[in-house]
């Protein structure tokens, strides 16, 4: 067993506004406690049939609008550091459920993760009665979970509506890793690399325990996965590629799968496996090339 939930410094949180429920036991998904499903690549078109143009404008559709990654020359925010996810909220057996999917998502993606008991939690899925008010006593509170997060970053996030929210704190650091405060010479920049890298040090999603009834633990830890390993936000309008950060966008038709789809592990593979100070134009134009091989590969393996 792996890291177990954990309250740790979190009790600070009202406790009136975070609750401990189970997930829902008649969804026909996967129920907590059953054996892990594992990753599976599903496509909506055929391998070798992937718009790479659609791709690429959904990828920046869900750029969280705080990110530098929204112009085309900075880097994609991502991990440098193994993460250690914890879980408020939850049952012990759901909360743990949710720290093994993602710890496997992320090893999916190519991720280095700490697993050692007691581990410093980096990735926190908070569960809530009122995302929006819980953030707000964070940020009346000048919580820990806050540090490193912009004024202009509190703003985006508590504009952000539906029963989640999430952010990610950044440092911004050169290629070796000094933060950026420190140095006093020229960034060394151009159209194949960003001048600084961007590490997210530590990342937080709140959902709302309204919003859990139709989903099982792999469904929260998936949609978590995607909301913490780099900055993201549901896609608004339609979209060409299921994603699984619409599971909980109540203005959306359901999508065809509350897993991490292909477009999900393509967009993410493709940050983690992308030079750390690549900008974000060059990494989302690969996503779609991405996404093809791992359709070509599952349908392979499927034979």
């Amino acid at each position: 067993m792996r890291s177990p939930f954990c309250l740790s410094r979190l009790t600070a949180i009202s406790l009136t506004l975070i609750a401990a429920p189970a997930l829902a036991q008649d969804n026909g998904e996967a129920r907590a406690g059953d054996r892990d499903p594992g990753i599976v690549v599903q496509g909506e078109r055929p391998a070798g049939e992937v718009d790479g143009t659609a791709v690429r404008a959904q990828a920046r559709s869900i750029i969280a609008p705080e990110s530098r990654a929204t112009t085309y020359i900075e880097a994609v925010a991502r991990f440098q550091r193994p993460i250690c996810p914890g879980v408020v909220g939850l049952t012990p057996g759901n909360a743990q459920d949710v720290i093994e999917r993602i710890y496997r998502n992320a090893e999916a993606v190519g991720l280095e993760i700490d697993d050692a008991p007691g581990c410093t939690g980096n990735v926190w899925v908070i569960i809530v009665n009122d995302a929006g008010a819980v953030f707000d006593q964070l940020r009346r509170e000048n919580s820990f979970l806050l540090r490193g997060i912009s004024h202009f970053a509190r703003n985006r996030i508590e504009e952000q509506t539906g029963p989640t929210r999430a952010w990610n704190a950044i440092q911004l650091r050169t290629e070796g890793g000094m933060p950026v405060e420190s140095i006093n010479t020229p960034w060394m920049m151009s159209r194949l690399r960003a001048n600084v890298r961007e590490d997210i040090e530590l990342s937080v999603v709140l959902i709302e325990r309204r919003a859990l009834a139709r989903f099982d633990a792999y469904a929260i830890a998936d949609f978590a996965t995607m909301r913490l390993l780099t900055q993201t936000r549901p896609p608004t309008g339609d979209v060409a590629y299921d994603t699984v950060l619409q599971i909980f966008d109540e203005t959306a038709a359901m999508p065809a799968t509350a897993r991490l789809s292909a477009f999900d592990l393509a967009y993410l593979r493709t940050i983690y496996d992308s030079h750390r100070m690549a900008p974000s134009t060059a990494v989302f134009g690969r996503v779609g090339r991405r996404m093809e091989r791992d359709l070509a590969a599952a349908a392979g393996d499927s034979r």
